[in-house]
Order: C-alpha cells, then structure tokens, then sequence
C-alpha cells in the first residue's frame, strides 16, 4: 500500500505513457492512489500521448524512457516546448547514469527507476507538482560534480546526443535498421546518419563493433536499473530535492543555479 502523502493544492490532471499495458496500470494506480484523482489518461506512443495533452491540459506526464515513437526524452523536450507548465517524471528500468541528467535536461523535473518502490514514485510525483526537483541521492552526486568547473571529460556514451543514445539503445536490443526506424518514426536514411555519427563519435569503425558495444552498454545499463536502493532504503534517509534557483522553463540545466538539499 502507498502511504498517503501531503497533497498538492489542486488535485491535476494526468498522463500515464508506457508501451506495456500492466505497467501504465500499475503506475496509474500509484498516480490515482498518491493523488487522490481518478481523471487520469493513458498513452502507449509519444505521438498518443502530445494528442491526450492536445486533447486536454494536464499538470502531470509520467512517461517511461523507453517508449515508442521517439523515446521518453523526446516526448519530455516536445512537452517542455509546448506546454512548459506540465510537470514531467520519468521512470525507466534501465540505471540512472547518464539517463537522469539526459532527462533533466530535457525538462524533465522528476527521475525514477523501475526498481524503487511504489512509494518513492508517489514521492516523486507530489514533489515535482510542488515545483521541485527529484532524484536519488545518486543522481545528486552526479549533478554535483557535473556542475563543479573542470571536472573530467565525459565518456564517450555522454557525448552522443539524445537521439544518438536512443538509436544506439536499439541497437543493443537487437533491432534492424526498419524496425530502430519504426519505433522512433524516421526515415531508415536517417537511422543510418545516426549510426555512422555514433561510430565516430565512439571511435566504432564497423557494425558489429557497434553492435558488441551498444550490446555491453544497454546490459549494464539494466543491471545497474535492477539493482535494489542502497542504504537503509528511506528517501526519507536518502530523499533528496535539488531545486533550481530560477523557473525551470529559462534554462537548461547546465545553466541553472541548483541547491542541493538532503533530508535525514
């Protein structure tokens, strides 16, 4: 059971976006539960889910990061230009790593992997509609030191860009170039511009060097999604809220003035 939890002023309107039924299911339920409203929709594409909030203004999006049609870091960049006051959470069952500054600064407020507690994302969805920042104190640390002036350069997965992680991702998964084309709405053309551009970019001069490297990357990514919290598993003794200091919707997060609380 989800504990109740300190309520909003309004009780919003939201979106639930997941490709797979029991999940947007379950997480409606914490949405409904943690929110007490029962005026939630459901999306199984980024296009269904920027027609459910064409349809209808909404105050809250929780969207998977794997999600067909673009990916949950493309549907948050297209709702922060769009509707820039929809909060935006994203939960995912691959680890945080880069995928939790990627979805920041993509507009997202809230990051949360599938391993957590119910619990936590009902925490993270109450924080983010009060206008704060949710992360684990992981992500924080990361945060951290990407903000603190000449720290180490980025590897080499950090320095593609969104769509290149995603294609890359799909890659790893197995897909084709039709079907990577299918599930992200481009042209073939254009996925095969996107891996020639990673293959640079990681220094991956055929395919099946890229394929064994996005193959080892997305395996540590879910083993890293699955791993239980450490500590004693209380974000109440691992919560952690960094907020920025000017309205989220000026800047990205590379340009934004953070304050890093942690509470226990």
């Amino acid at each position: 059971m989800v504990p109740p939890l300190r309520l909003p002023p309004l009780r919003p309107r939201a979106v639930v976006a997941d490709g797979h039924p029991i999940v947007r299911t379950g997480v409606r339920g914490v949405v409904e539960q943690g929110l007490r409203t029962t005026n939630v929709a459901e999306a199984s594409t980024v296009q269904q889910a920027l027609a459910s909030l064409e349809a209808a203004p909404a105050d809250l999006l929780v969207s998977s990061l794997q999600l067909a049609g673009g990916g949950g870091i493309e549907l948050a960049k297209q709702v922060w230009s769009r509707w820039p006051d929809v909060r935006v959470v994203i939960f995912s069952g691959l680890g945080e790593g880069r995928h939790a500054l990627r979805a920041l600064s993509a507009g997202a407020l809230g990051y949360v992997t599938k391993s957590e507690p119910a619990e936590v994302l009902a925490t993270a969805i109450v924080q983010v509609l009060d206008g704060r920042v949710y992360v684990s104190p992981q992500v924080k640390r990361r945060l951290v030191c990407h903000l603190v002036p000449n720290r180490p350069p980025p590897s080499t997965i950090d320095e593609l860009s969104d769509r290149e992680l995603e294609v890359f991702r799909h890659v790893g998964r197995g897909l084709k170039r039709s079907e990577i084309a299918a599930e992200m709405n481009l042209s073939v053309k254009t996925v095969d511009s996107y891996r020639a551009r990673i293959g640079q970019k990681m220094r991956l001069p055929t395919s099946s060097m890229l394929q064994r490297a996005a193959v080892l990357a997305l395996w540590e990514d879910e083993r890293l999604g699955a791993e239980p919290p450490r500590g004693d598993g209380s974000a109440r003794a691992g919560q952690v809220s960094v907020v920025p200091s000017r309205a989220r919707v000026e800047a990205p997060v590379e340009a934004l003035e953070w304050t890093v609380e942690t509470g226990g």
